[in-house]
């Protein structure tokens, strides 16, 4: 078995009550909005920290817009 350098833990979505903008008498106007949570755990020695970073906002881009992953293939 080959070794393993770093794990994705991807979590459920859920909905959140998310302040969008005031209406016109002032008051905030509240919106559910998705949120989903997710990490990533590597083995320092073998991975640098700036290449996982950027491997976890590469994975953020996808999450938010999938048609992205058709695109770039």
């Amino acid at each position: 078995m080959s070794p393993h350098v770093a794990v994705i833990a991807i979590g459920r979505a859920f909905e959140t009550p998310c302040y969008v903008s005031k209406s016109f008498a002032g008051k905030p106007i509240l919106k559910p909005e998705l949120k989903l949570s997710f990490s990533i755990s590597g083995d320092h020695r073998i991975l640098d920290g700036a290449y996982t970073t950027r491997f976890a906002q590469h994975i953020k881009k996808y999450i938010e817009n999938p048609n992205l992953m058709l695109i770039s293939i």
